[in-house]
Formats: C-alpha cells, sequence, structure tokens
C-alpha cells in the first residue's frame, strides 16, 4: 500500500485482468492469492465485509485471512464468514481500463509521496508505541519493501495504518486532493467499493490532526476531505475514538510519551483492529 489505498486497488485490478488473460491464452487456470487486512486501507476484509471483497475481487482464489479477522470478532461470526470464502466461486471481473489506471495511479502516487515524505516524523515517532504482537526483523524500505522515498524510511504497514488512525489521520485520504469529482466517478465505475471505504475511514478522522501538519500538507487534506464531501459520503464520526485520539494528540503536543501505548490499544479496540 505504499501508493495509497486507490492507487493499491486500481494496481491489483489491472493485475488481475492481465491474469485472467494470460490465462486464456496459455490455456492453464491461474489461481491469484491476495492479501488483505481489516482496515479498509489495507482492502477491509473482516467477517461482517466478505460479500463485499469476493464482489470486489471475483477472479481471486484465496483470500488471507490475518489477525484481527480471526480474533476481534464474535467467533460465529468469524466462522460463518470463512465458510463463505471457502464455498465462493470466482468468476472474472468486469472490465479494467488499464490506460485510465495507470494516469490515475501516477497522480495519486506522486501526491501521496508528498504527504508521505512531510508526515513521516510524526508517523516514526508515534510507531515505536504500537505493540508488537509478534517480533520480526526489521525491513529498510517504505512499508518494508526494498525502496524508500527521498531518503525516508516508515514502520511496516501495520504500525504506519496504526499512527496514522491513532492520530486521527486515516492513510485511506492521503493523496486524494490530486483528483478530480469528475476522477472519482471514473474510479468508483472500477473501484466498486470505493465509498463504502473511505465512509468506514472517515469516522477514524479527527480535524485536530491537522495541528500537526504544515501548511502545505493541511491544505491538501482538506482538499481531499471537500472533495470527498461532495460525493455525500454518509458516515458518522466515531466519538469515543475522537476522544481517545484527543488524548493522544495532546500529550504528543506537550511532549509526553508515557502512556502513548495505552491509548494506542484502545483506540485500536474500537476501530476492532490495530493497523
Amino acid at each position: 500500500m505504499n501508493y495509497g489505498m486507490i492507487s493499491a486497488v486500481l494496481g491489483i485490478k489491472v493485475a488481475l485482468k492481465k491474469l485472467e488473460k494470460l490465462s486464456n491464452d496459455l490455456e492453464i487456470e491461474i489461481y491469484p492469492i491476495l492479501g488483505v487486512g481489516t482496515p479498509p486501507f489495507r482492502g477491509n476484509l473482516s467477517p461482517y465485509t466478505v460479500n463485499k471483497v469476493i464482489t470486489e475481487y471475483p477472479s481471486v482464489e484465496t483470500f488471507t485471512v490475518q489477525s484481527a479477522f480471526k480474533y476481534d470478532f464474535p467467533i460465529e461470526d468469524v466462522i460463518n464468514a470463512i465458510k463463505k470464502l471457502k464455498t465462493f466461486i470466482r468468476h472474472p471481473l468486469g472490465e479494467v481500463d488499464e490506460n485510465f489506471c495507470k494516469k490515475i495511479i501516477e497522480k495519486v502516487s506522486k501526491d501521496y509521496h508528498t504527504v508521505i515524505v512531510s508526515i513521516a516524523p510524526a508517523i516514526n515517532e508515534i510507531a515505536k508505541y504500537v505493540p508488537r504482537r509478534r517480533m520480526r526483523k526489521l525491513h529498510i524500505g517504505l512499508f518494508g519493501y526494498a525502496r524508500s522515498v527521498k531518503g525516508i524510511t516508515l514502520p511496516r504497514v501495520i504500525s504506519f495504518c496504526a499512527a496514522c488512525y491513532s492520530i486521527g489521520l486515516p492513510p485511506e485520504i492521503l493523496g486524494l486532493s490530486c483528483l478530480t469529482k469528475e476522477d472519482l466517478v471514473e474510479i468508483k465505475n472500477i473501484y466498486k467499493n470505493l465509498d463504502y471505504n473511505l465512509s468506514i475511514a472517515l469516522q477514524y478522522f479527527n480535524p485536530k490532526c491537522l495541528e500537526l501538519l504544515s501548511e502545505e500538507i493541511k491544505n491538501k487534506i482538506i482538499k481531499s476531505l471537500e472533495l470527498l464531501n461532495n460525493l455525500n459520503l454518509k458516515y458518522e464520526s466515531n466519538l469515543n475514538h475522537k476522544e481517545v485520539t484527543n488524548n493522544l494528540l495532546k500529550k504528543l503536543k506537550k511532549g509526553k510519551t508515557s502512556n502513548l501505548g495505552d491509548l494506542l490499544i484502545e483506540a485500536a479496540y474500537l476501530r476492532k483492529f490495530l493497523g
């Protein structure tokens, strides 16, 4: 997800269509596997969104199931969701305009990287307090890939997402300021669950996070929010989550880090995922 949510989804759609074509040309079955997490930024696969995810990616044979899916929801709902994934019969993806997708990916990626470079110091500081569910050797590069952006290194994607959500800055809205309303209308023809995923993410936005940002980046976030508001997305701010992020932001401004980890966990509990 090192190019933003929309870029990642469009890139996956293009890749899946290419695999379909290759399968047809070679007359050999290809069975794609897609790695997805519970946050919208990482695919939005939870026991309650299985139908939406398999509709978004109908040609995928196997979906990975990660920790939040297995452990943060009632066991009966998890079992039923797994049954749906196992019995789903895959079928070809709808038409995808590859040239349009590449154009949007390039635009969003450039805007996304501009924001990321600016907020990296704050994200890296907060990520220190994200609890480690299992020890991993730290990779070098953006989100654990062997690459960097203008010399900036960020934590792995789970810690990155957790840090963003915990300050009230959902990563799903990063990199959107370059788009037009017309772009989004066309994107929605390809990315079926765009409105739904953004409406979930926007529940966790806290305007006070803008106080941490430079004027340039703050204006980009405001522009992105205005663009999304024009689409009449329906969502309600999660007030409990907002209260936790308020407390976390206050501590950050005062330089107090004594219980940041506790606040990060509390916010994650409310979201039902860490990052």
